[in-house]
């Protein structure tokens, strides 16, 4: 918040020397509107009184203008000038010919608008010369004297201004076009959009401006830190990954709290199926009033994606590339192998046992100068490696007032920062419109071919075990020896699965087309029909190639990690979802009335294969059939679903002041039993545009936007598995009389009495904008209660099933969030400042199990508690003495001593269990904000996006991540540094070096001894570019490039532990959080 506050501080200094003026006077005297003027910009005014008259009464608007053209609208018709001069401005009379020599004549006109209404007060002023100019009278009509050859510069808030030559021509009627920008801006809504100024509920935008230009390769990542209320965690940077957990107003379910994400109308599973480069806006649904038009899919908000189309334009051809490079944004620092033998030594005699390494040996592991037998292996060295990215796209839009089109193709190319890991994503998007008569037709056709690899291990077949090896194995082991032989470990080699080919390819396949056919039989009235269809095909084969380890020395096989294996997965989904529509929309009078009625029927049908065989011949047969039958798996699998809605939505603008907005949705969904399957979802908002009423006009000239809103509602959520009400059988072999047969059972309980779980908002809002906008603030404050949960709660063993779901559960957010913005366009000069901040608290309200924690390992939901927060033991510090431990409650059955972690006795029965685990933190941050800075001056640009989180912890988990010492397995962290040591370090920070002991394990006991602040600034974005000058673009026939330079999380401030990202999981498993370095171009046809 000080940070925004020093920004908002910074930007009033700014415009005090910009010399931005808004007046807005009606028959006001020339005296009050100086003193305005005045005020606006800190400036003296020096002045006879025989010069001007202040008490002349004149009318005068402008908004958002430059202090000449305000001035000049103030003193046109009058024989008064003005300069400036040491931040004073001084009125002097104007010479009898400012342009001496010129031949002048008088030029007339009248300025309307599109509809032929004349508009009063618009600027027509001589170019170049700021104070020769006049206002346009009642009537619109205007005459000026102006050179033979000028020019006129035409201007008025909210249409767009016009030049317009004098040369030959005395006489002008003027039809002013309307700004649509300024007076229309929208956003999308649900099945349809609205103008911005009118929302009455909570809906967060972002334009594609915001996107472009920046390495990120999805669209997750392109929106963390521009939407207030919106929580992205990246996760990791792995190519081709689906793994960003994106939440809105905090997690709401104890199920899936991922939002609804909508693409043209489309609802799809994920938004970062579509090129980031495709998108033309990003809308965010975040309380029932504005997402209840979706009902039962939108309790966790609702993410709409609208895709760039085409314009009445002449055909414009754009070519968007960059290339990259990628490393990881932190890596941990690990112990040397000397530094790991010393300490090795020191926890045998901890254990009272004898040192394993002699001095000699030590010495020869630090010197390495026998490198077989006492190697010192920098193991994250040989994994990791500089990745490298690019991105080409071409696209060509354009039309007519009949038709519009926009084709594109995109090509991403990913090379991961190890070996064998990549990704290449191809992508295809055309949309089309025509017009006919009063009937409008589209077609949004895209496809998408991504794929992607990924090593895996020998020893688990996946991925996540790779990484965690290369961060446990101990730098003892060689890589590789002298004569080519790999080392290896329990688990073997990890950079042997890489080298041999120990492969994942997942292929994706997307066909998405939606058409959609409108008729306007009258003014406002409009029957649409829209048709989706989605094809979706992901191919997963995985070969584990079988890996011969040896002895170096004799060369005798030893270890071997086998037998190589093929598994093969198939998903094949089809999704058909059909919408009717038919809206209203018009205004009579002060009265602006809108409807919309719908109804949409989804159906979704999903086929899973897998197969598996081993044994083959060799590592080179890739295909299913060579593997031998023996043991051989075969598994399939087909869900569907369906789901049909009525909806409406109703509004009403009464003098653009007071607003009404009304939707309800009645769902009926395949999940649930046909006796309660069916769900009613309405929402109600208003709002009042405080700004726009009479006793607010002496205002405006500094308060330009006052609105007050608020909105209740009800949401629903349907995501549970598609047969909970139902008992699914399985199938099995059971013995029967000494035969074997085949048979089914039931294996998941069934409950037919479940019901919609149920979200219900309130919201409130309230907007502002100073001086034109060019200030703007935002607040709102929200409670969103979630009830009737659908969870399965714990079942005794008798029970025989895994147990069903029940309505079980209550969750409650509430909280805050801050927008404000700073815009200046001035001397050539274009900054922006947009910055937001949002607060969360969540908190499980009921579980229906008497108040009991409900576990899932270190993991806990309990009532009064936030949803999956971390449990362990409270650290009171390290033990110092025996008779400090003798005093205290420590675990049963271990061997306390000095240095190890003093746990709290929670319920002083003088021991430490599970009774005394309490809460010690949670991993969702309260806090999460982003600051987005923009400079623009002549050609050149410049982007600082800061994004980041407060009040959230992290956990130090696992031997991936803080080490251990285990021998050949064991990699301490560069942590047991700072070991406690009675005698060479006794104010150590660290437990007490030990080998196999699990007192001070934070996997087995975790406690709040491993709990980090992990709250972090990030600069996510920075870009820097430049355009060249058009009379470049024009010689070479072009006609714009830019070029420019974006860096993707270039700096991180954080007191989180060094060489772990705040972002990443815990555990040390997994692929990490990558900064990327790219240079681009942009041109444009």
């Amino acid at each position: 918040m000080l940070l925004l506050l020093g920004v908002l501080l910074f930007g009033f200094t700014v415009s005090a020397w910009s010399q931005k003026v808004s007046l807005n006077f009606n028959n006001e005297k020339v005296e009050k509107i100086l003193s305005s003027i005045k005020a606006q910009t800190g400036m003296g005014l020096v002045f006879s009184d025989q010069l001007i008259d202040v008490n002349r009464k004149i009318s005068i608007q402008v908004k958002d203008a430059s202090l000449d053209e305000a001035l000049s609208k103030l003193l046109a018709g009058t024989k008064v000038t003005f300069e400036i001069k040491n931040n004073k401005i001084y009125f002097i009379e104007k010479k009898t010919d400012q342009q001496s020599g010129s031949r002048k004549k008088k030029v007339s006109g009248v300025v309307k608008d599109a509809t032929g209404e004349p508009i009063i007060g618009a600027n027509v002023v001589e170019k170049g010369v700021g104070t020769n100019g006049v206002i346009t009278n009642l009537d619109g009509e205007f005459t000026l004297e102006v050179p033979e050859n000028a020019s006129l510069i035409i201007s008025y808030i909210g249409y767009l201004q016009q030049d317009v030559s004098t040369k030959g021509k005395d006489a002008f009627n003027i039809i002013m076009k309307e700004d649509t920008k300024t007076l229309d801006e929208v956003v999308v809504v649900g099945y349809g959009v609205q103008k911005k100024v009118n929302l009455t509920g909570a809906v967060a935008a972002v334009d594609s401006k915001s996107l472009q230009n920046r390495p990120v390769t999805n669209v997750s990542n392109a929106i963390q830190g521009l939407l207030p209320g919106v929580t992205v965690i990246s996760g990791t940077g792995q190519p081709g990954s689906d793994n960003t957990t994106i939440r809105v107003r905090g997690v709401g379910t104890l199920n899936n709290s991922n939002p609804m994400y909508v693409v043209d109308g489309l609802p799809v599973s994920s938004i970062n199926e579509v090129d980031p480069s495709d998108i033309e806006n990003i809308s965010v649904l975040k309380d029932a009033s504005s997402a209840a038009i979706y009902g039962s899919r939108a309790a966790n908000g609702v993410i709409l994606i609208t895709t760039k189309k085409g314009g009445d334009k002449a055909p414009t051809l754009r070519y968007d590339g960059y290339v990259g490079w990628q490393k990881p944004t932190a890596l941990p620092e690990y112990l040397h192998s000397w530094e790991y033998a010393k300490l090795y030594n020191k926890a045998m005699v901890n254990e009272g046992k004898n040192p394993i390494y002699t001095d000699e040996e030590i010495e020869k592991f630090r010197n390495g100068s026998d490198p077989d037998n006492y190697p010192d292996t920098d193991w994250q060295g040989l994994f990791y490696k500089t990745g490298l990215q690019h991105s080409h796209r071409a696209e060509i839009s354009g039309g007519t007032d009949k038709m519009t089109y926009m084709f594109s193709a995109g090509y991403l190319g990913q090379d991961g920062i190890i070996d064998i890991a990549k990704y290449d994503r191809y992508s295809v998007r055309g949309n089309m419109n025509a017009k006919m008569g009063k009937f409008t037709a589209g077609m949004n056709l895209s496809f998408t071919y991504g794929e992607a690899q990924e090593p895996v291990s020998g020893f688990t077949g996946e991925m996540s075990n790779v990484f965690s090896q290369i961060n446990q194995i101990a730098p003892f082991i060689p890589y590789k020896y002298s004569n080519g032989y790999y080392g290896y470990a329990n688990d073997g080699n990890p950079l042997a699965f890489i080298e041999e080919g120990n492969l994942r390819t997942t292929k994706q396949h997307i066909t998405r087309a939606i058409g959609n056919v409108s008729y306007e039989p009258i003014k406002g009235l409009k029957i649409q029909e829209i048709v989706g269809y989605e094809y979706k095909s992901i191919s997963d084969e995985k070969f584990i190639k079988d890996i011969q380890y040896y002895n170096w020395k004799t060369g005798e096989p030893t270890k071997y990690q086998g037998p190589n294996n093929q598994t093969d997965e198939r998903k094949n989904g089809l999704k058909l979802n059909l919408q009717t529509l038919v809206s209203y929309n018009n205004t009579f009078g002060k009265h602006t009335v809108g409807a919309l009625a719908g109804y949409e029927q989804e159906y979704y049908r999903e086929d899973w294969t897998k197969g598996y065989r081993k044994n083959f011949l060799n590592n080179d047969l890739w295909e299913l059939n060579a593997g031998s039958p023996d043991g051989q798996t075969a598994d399939g699998s087909a869900n569907e679903y369906a789901l049909r809605s009525f909806f409406g939505r109703l509004t009403y603008d009464y003098d653009n002041r007071y607003l009404v907005e009304a939707n309800i949705r009645r769902d009926g969904t395949s999940r649930i039993f046909k006796d309660s399957r069916w769900g009613v979802f309405p929402s109600f908002s208003g709002a009042w545009r405080i700004i726009n009423e009479p006793f607010m006009e002496g205002t405006r000239n500094v308060l330009s936007d006052l609105k007050l809103r608020g909105g209740w509602g009800v949401l629903g959520n349907q995501a549970i598995s598609y047969y909970s009400y139902q008992s699914v059988l399985d199938q099995a072999n059971y013995s029967f009389g000494g035969t074997v047969v085949q048979g089914v059972a039931p294996v998941d309980g069934a409950n037919r009495d479940l019901i919609w779980e149920t979200t219900e908002t309130l919201n409130f809002g309230l907007d502002m904008g100073f001086l034109g906008n060019q200030y703007t603030l935002s607040i709102e404050g929200y409670r969103k209660l979630t009830y009737d949960i659908l969870m399965k709660l714990p079942v005794s063993t008798l029970y025989g099933l895994n147990a069903p779901y029940q309505n079980a559960g209550k969750v409650k957010n509430t909280g805050l969030e801050i927008t404000a913005g700073y815009k200046l366009n001035t001397h050539g000069w274009n900054f922006q400042v947009s910055a937001n901040a949002a607060y969360n608290k969540n908190e499980v309200m009921d579980l229906k199990n008497g108040g009991a924690r409900i576990w899932s390992g270190k993991y806990f939901n309990q009532e009064g508690y936030a949803i999956n927060s971390i449990g362990g033991y409270i650290a009171e510090g390290l033990f110092k003495t025996e008779e400090e431990v003798a005093n205290s409650a420590t675990i049963p059955g271990t061997d306390t001593a000095p240095g190890d972690i003093k746990y709290r006795d929670i319920n002083n029965d003088g021991k430490i269990d599970g009774e005394d685990r309490v809460y010690i933190g949670n991993t969702m941050p309260k806090w999460t904000f982003g600051l987005n800075l923009f400079a623009e001056w002549k050609g050149l640009d410049a982007t600082f996006l800061f994004q980041g989180a407060a009040d959230v912890q992290g956990y130090l988990a696992g031997p991936g991540v803080v080490g251990e010492m285990i021998g050949a397995k064991g990699k301490p962290s560069y942590m047991y540094r700072d070991c406690w040591d009675a005698e060479t370090n006794p104010n150590g920070k660290f437990p007490r070096a030990f080998s196999s002991y699990r007192q001070n394990n934070s996997i087995y006991n975790p406690s709040s001894f491993w709990i980090v602040n992990s709250s972090y600034l990030r600069l996510k974005n920075f870009q820097l570019g430049y355009t060249l000058p058009k009379e470049w673009c024009n010689m070479m026939g072009i006609s714009r490039i830019r070029v420019y330079y974006s860096g993707q999380n270039l700096l991180t401030f954080t007191k989180f532990d060094k060489g772990f990202d705040p972002e990443s999981p815990e555990g040390g498993s997994s692929y990490p959080q990558v900064k990327t370095n790219t240079f681009g171009l942009n041109i444009t046809f």
